[in-house]
């Protein structure tokens, strides 16, 4: 499945992480970089999505960024629909452009969330595109939702995170551009001088069978490695290594490879 060139770069850029530990060691090196990402107070970013209007099941949430290990104890503390969504959405970044969608449908949103939670990933997705599709839930794309999946999903069943970096990630490591949709951000000038898009995000054409193959290309990347699922999806986002630049530099050299509708 995975293009010869390709993971051997990831390879190395996995080696190189690790420094030679194994075991115990590796897992923590890898914990320790997941946990890097802390995202927004979940406090901050009630007050910004919903100004002065924020649900009464919203007061006094956490006003510390959490890392992942520490979302997940919070998420196991507090089952509450309202705080859990709203924790995970902060952790993601999601940020002022989601902000009509979200709070204009937040009733939805938690409806659907706490409906969705223990279910599989693809089962969780495809419900999310029929609501999404019908303008029933707002404010979301796919690299926003799928990290709600990634915490949520059936143990047995499970999702990854499906942002522009994963993604990019994915058709790098398949060579096959349309392996993952993705649609062209805004365009700007390049420190190069060219003048071409400033990032990508998930396209909503993916739909669940796509996703579902991208799930089993992040377990198959996690044998190859011999890591743990959630590992090898850290690792295809990571700024961590020089992959981030690899898939930049690919970009650069050939728009063709972008994977773009």
């Amino acid at each position: 499945m995975f293009d010869p060139h390709a993971i051997s770069l990831l390879r190395e850029a996995y080696y190189q992480l690790l420094r030679g530990r194994q075991g115990a060691e590796a897992t923590e090196v890898l914990t320790r970089v997941a946990d890097h990402w802390r995202g927004t107070p979940p406090q901050t970013w009630v007050s910004n999505m919903f100004l002065r209007n924020a649900p009464a099941e919203l007061a006094s949430m956490p006003s510390a960024a959490m890392s992942r290990t520490e979302l997940r104890a919070y998420l196991k503390a507090n089952p509450n629909p309202h705080r859990a969504l709203a924790a995970i959405l902060a952790w993601g970044g999601t940020g002022y452009r989601a902000r009509e969608g979200i709070s204009s449908t937040w009733q939805d949103w938690v409806t659907t969330f706490d409906f969705l939670r223990g279910k599989p990933a693809e089962t969780q997705y495809e419900h999310y595109l029929a609501a999404t599709g019908n303008r029933t839930l707002k404010g979301l794309g796919p690299a926003f939702f799928t990290k709600a999946v990634f915490f949520t999903a059936d143990r047995d069943a499970p999702g990854y995170i499906l942002d522009q970096w994963t993604a990019r990630s994915a058709n790098a490591l398949t060579n096959d551009r349309t392996f993952v949709r993705l649609t062209p951000q805004e365009k700007k000038v390049q420190p190069d001088g060219v003048f071409r898009p400033a990032g990508f995000i998930v396209s909503s054409a993916n739909d669940a069978t796509r996703y579902a193959r991208f799930n089993r290309l992040v377990a198959d990347l996690a044998e190859n490695l011999d890591c743990s699922p959630e590992h090898a999806e850290l690792l295809m986002f990571s700024k961590a290594t020089w992959w981030r630049a690899y898939l930049v530099q690919r970009a650069n050299e050939n728009r063709a490879l972008e994977g773009v509708e």
